[in-house]
């Protein structure tokens, strides 16, 4: 079956936000190394936490696009983690919180959709 076009275009827009994540560690570790001469060690455990969500999407959005069920089962997980965590954060006043819970909400309406069911299932079954 021919991949859904709202399962490509979900997975290449987290493939690109992925690659501006990785882009942001080293540009902050480099602006940091050059401007102080050091990197400020509060933002070391934030860089890591920042390249790991970002190699786990970049890693779902691959298997998403290669027809595996469960890079989009990922994917949901770590936007629930991320909206869990922007809860405790902020509360449930934050507009971020809110924000990162409806467009989770959206991706996964589409992620979830029968359509992208089926095209899992076909592709579970040629791969076999």
């Amino acid at each position: 079956m021919k991949q859904p076009t709202s399962l490509k275009v979900i997975a290449w827009i987290n493939i690109l936000a992925s690659v501006i994540g990785f882009c942001s560690v080293f540009y902050i570790l480099w602006d940091g190394w050059r401007t102080l001469g050091y990197v400020v060690p509060e933002a070391i455990p934030y860089l890591i936490f920042v390249f790991v969500v970002s190699s786990l999407i970049f890693l779902s959005s691959i298997v998403m696009l290669e027809g595996k069920s469960w890079g989009r089962t990922l994917y949901i997980v770590i936007g629930c983690l991320s909206v869990v965590s922007d809860f405790i954060e902020g509360g449930y006043a934050d507009k971020d919180a809110i924000r990162s819970l409806i467009t989770l909400c959206i991706w996964g309406f589409f992620l979830y959709r029968p359509i992208i069911n089926e095209y899992f299932k076909s592709s579970k079954i040629e791969n076999v």
